[in-house]
């Protein structure tokens, strides 16, 4: 396990700045990274800070952005966790490689992720986030 605190507002309303986070740093020894999990990553452009998002695609999907609408294999994706859509961005389709997955922040104006970066290789996930445990009255399992 690890404890990561959040210094972002990228995940903002699902993970808020100043909050800390325990991370699962050996379930994807043991599982694959599935749509939907909240993972910390290193940064794949190579700064000193890691990044919390959330994985929007898998190996073999293949991901386009519309009108700052997800969707995934053709289909829209139901992402009721975003409510900051204020993003028109367009995206793809772009097929995601072998052991790489897309991530993007919930909040997505405010978020440097796979539009960005591209597909981040499955060795740059430092783990899962699992429970909000700071502060004490936020205590929570971040929504799926």
């Amino acid at each position: 396990f690890g404890n990561f605190q959040i210094q972002q507002r990228s995940m903002e309303p699902t993970l808020y700045e100043n909050e800390r986070v325990l991370i699962n740093r050996v379930v994807y020894y043991y599982s694959t990274p599935k749509r939907g999990d909240i993972v910390i990553l290193e940064d794949p452009l190579g700064s000193r800070s890691d990044f919390v998002k959330r994985i929007v695609a898998v190996s073999g999907d293949t991901v386009e952005i519309r009108n700052g609408q997800t969707y995934i294999n053709s289909k829209l994706l139901s992402e009721p966790y975003v409510v900051n859509d204020m993003d028109n961005d367009n995206l793809g389709p772009l097929t995601i490689p072998r052991n790489r997955f897309f991530v993007m922040g919930d909040n997505r104006p405010k978020s440097s992720d796979s539009r960005r970066f591209g597909p981040v290789l499955r060795r740059n996930l430092l783990g899962k986030v699992f429970i909000v445990w700071w502060p004490p009255h936020q205590i929570h399992v971040p929504n799926r």
